[in-house]
């Protein structure tokens, strides 16, 4: 079979296209369990988007456009909270439309976050401090700001033994 030049250039854009929109990782940084259909949430944080992973190993683009990060995610009944920069990303669990930012005045790079209740627990990696944030009147507060110099980065709540919350830091 003779290709000529046209049918080259059109068959290598055509690939090209296919590779540039196939979904990939590129900088995953969180992951996030949604047991209502058993995917995954994915920060794919050097691509500034979320992608959904499903129990196949589907892997496609969720929330995208996402400005800095994602970083940290936590599902929280329909809401996907995910740390954005100096923002509180708060994204819809089913379209991954985002619903509202929300300013973290004073963060610097908000990093882990995690939840009890009705509040969510989000580190500042470099700001050296913990916030609490209350879903329900999407307020914040500094929650802690004694970690000893050492930079807060994952964070989860949990009830073994007498911290409730555990951080790691670095």
């Amino acid at each position: 079979m003779k290709m000529t030049k046209l049918t080259l250039f059109v068959t290598a854009l055509t690939l090209n296209f296919s590779l540039l929109m196939g979904q990939t990782y590129n900088g995953p940084e969180s992951i996030e369990f949604d047991p209502s259909d058993g995917n995954y949430f994915v920060g794919n944080s050097s691509g500034h988007t979320i992608l959904k992973l499903t129990p196949g190993g589907a892997l496609s683009p969720f929330a995208t456009g996402l400005t800095s990060g994602p970083h940290g995610l936590e599902l929280l009944a329909d809401t996907l909270y995910a740390c954005s920069g100096t923002s509180l990303k708060m994204i819809n669990r089913n379209t991954g439309a985002v619903i509202a930012t929300i300013p973290i005045t004073n963060s610097q790079f908000l990093n882990g976050i995690t939840h009890k209740d009705n509040n969510l627990y989000i580190t500042d990696f470099n700001g050296l401090k913990i916030y609490r944030f209350n879903v329900l009147n999407r307020q914040f507060n500094v929650f802690c700001t004694t970690l000893n110099g050492k930079r807060p980065h994952g964070i989860i709540y949990g009830d073994i033994g007498t911290s409730p919350l555990y951080v790691m830091s670095a």
